[in-house]
């Protein structure tokens, strides 16, 4: 009889499973691993692009055009890509990593002995990667490539997808109405829940997440 009833409420469990009407406690329980977000508008960037950039912008128009000029920024921007340095540390779970950015960012992530980086996700405006792609599962969306789905955030502002100051912000359903807009929208879409923990700056460096990294 207790074999019986075992196996009903293994297909009740199951079949839950598959029409999705499991409860979410259940099912955050169930997928026992950890998603960060790091946002930002650039990475630090070489002295030599400086330079560049305002001998571009103190010669302009120079007999180019609007779009000829910010063609040639954009070159200028893809040949000197910001640098993004993300550490993760003292994890027990498995970690999935949102790391976005407007212009052209390299981002190196360091995972230390033991920590598992089960995924990252690169998205922005330009395109961006990850120095030391081959260590990790990485995928990517960005406006540049033309997929539909890239987000990023700005800061108070509701109608944009770009947000990159955290300072002052939590993961709560106020503030993720109120400041995030469309950007959370798409990351609750794509991973069925919000970040563990948000981070983000205009002009990103350094990074670190840890086991008292939350949102």
């Amino acid at each position: 009889m207790q074999q019986i009833r075992f196996l009903s409420l293994l297909v009740l469990l199951l079949s839950a499973i598959f029409s999705g009407s499991l409860p979410g406690s259940i099912l955050a329980e169930a997928s026992a691993e950890e998603l960060h977000y790091i946002g930002v508008y650039e990475g630090v960037r070489p002295k030599e692009y400086l330079g560049k950039l305002r001998e571009l912008q103190d010669t302009w128009p120079n007999g180019l055009t609007w779009a000829e000029h910010a063609a040639t920024m954009t070159k200028l921007s893809e040949a000197y890509p910001g640098q993004v340095h993300v550490h993760v540390r003292d994890i027990e779970k498995p970690v999935t990593l949102i790391l976005t950015a407007y212009e052209p960012t390299v981002w190196t992530v360091e995972a230390a002995s033991g920590v598992q980086i089960q995924n990252i996700y690169l998205s922005g405006y330009h395109r961006s990667r990850v120095s030391n792609a081959s260590e990790f599962q990485v995928e990517t969306c960005f406006y540049d490539t033309d997929c539909d789905d890239y987000f990023m955030f700005e800061e108070n502002d509701t109608d944009s997808k770009y947000v990159y100051d955290f300072e002052t912000m939590k993961c709560s359903d106020m503030v993720v109405e109120n400041y995030y807009g469309d950007g959370m929208k798409q990351i609750v879409a794509r991973f069925n829940r919000k970040p563990d923990s948000l981070q983000g700056t205009y002009e990103g460096k350094e990074f670190t997440i840890d086991g008292t990294t939350k949102g």
